[in-house]
């Protein structure tokens, strides 16, 4: 294969850019600001550890949301302004394989989103020192974040095979995450289908943090959400693969 190599070369790339070296320091700074104002206006009528649940909660639901809609910022336009700018074909003229342009793709437009999770992970931890967190949930977390992360990701990529305009692409793939993150706990809750909300990355959190409902599921369906997740993310990333270059 020669994905390897498509993705060094974008690398390289994106190494020229300071951009690359801010997205994870001002990421983190804007965490560390937020988990101090969460500090200073709660102090005063809280415990240690419902104030580190509390700052574990807020945290944890704005990165959550970040991963959710990263790949419309980040992946929806990657091949498809390569069909605009009319490159596709020309990349295709050489040894280079839909599996080998989708991985590079993936990884030169994700790089700063990536970078931008790492930064504010670590800040997730502090909630540990005050309580209230458990290290299982903390890891439980950080796994459903960037599981969702690359779930948004693949969708975006997906999305932009299919699609040659911009705005389209983005629709579309806000669309997608729509359906597959809120869709899920609509139909469970409406009585039909109530076995495809473990595919909602939504779910997994849910269970994370104890917020999901007695009626549907359980903290037990955890793992198989992640994995299905996971699975369904693959998939888009290998049908992106199979139907660009056709």
């Amino acid at each position: 294969m020669t994905v390897l190599p498509v993705v060094a070369r974008e690398m390289s790339v994106l190494a020229r850019r300071k951009s690359t070296y801010w997205a994870r320091a001002i990421t983190g700074f804007l965490a560390v600001l937020v988990m101090l104002w969460l500090l200073i206006v709660s102090r005063t009528h809280l415990t240690y550890a419902a104030l580190g649940s509390s700052i574990f909660l807020i945290l944890s639901s704005l990165c959550f949301t970040f991963t959710v809609l990263v790949g419309m910022h980040a992946t929806a336009d990657s091949l498809s302004e390569e069909k605009r700018e009319g490159t596709l074909g020309l990349l295709f003229l050489t040894d280079l394989k839909g599996t080998d342009i989708v991985g590079g793709k993936l990884a030169a437009t994700s790089l700063h989103a990536v970078l931008a999770l790492i930064g504010v992970i670590p800040m997730l931890s502090i909630a540990l020192l005050l309580g209230g967190v458990t290290l299982e949930q903390f890891g439980r977390v950080a796994l459903v974040l960037i599981n969702t992360m690359f779930f948004s990701l693949s969708l975006g990529v997906f999305v932009s095979s299919l699609s040659k305009n911009e705005r389209k692409s983005m629709g579309g793939t806000f669309l997608g995450l729509l359906l597959l993150v809120i869709g899920p706990f609509v139909a469970a809750y409406a009585g039909c289908f109530e076995e495809l909300i473990v595919i909602s990355p939504l779910y997994a959190f849910g269970t994370v943090q104890g917020n999901m409902g007695p009626r549907i599921g359980g903290p037990q369906f955890f793992w198989g959400s992640v994995m299905a997740t996971h699975l369904l993310a693959w998939f888009f990333l290998l049908f992106a693969a199979w139907i660009l270059p056709r």
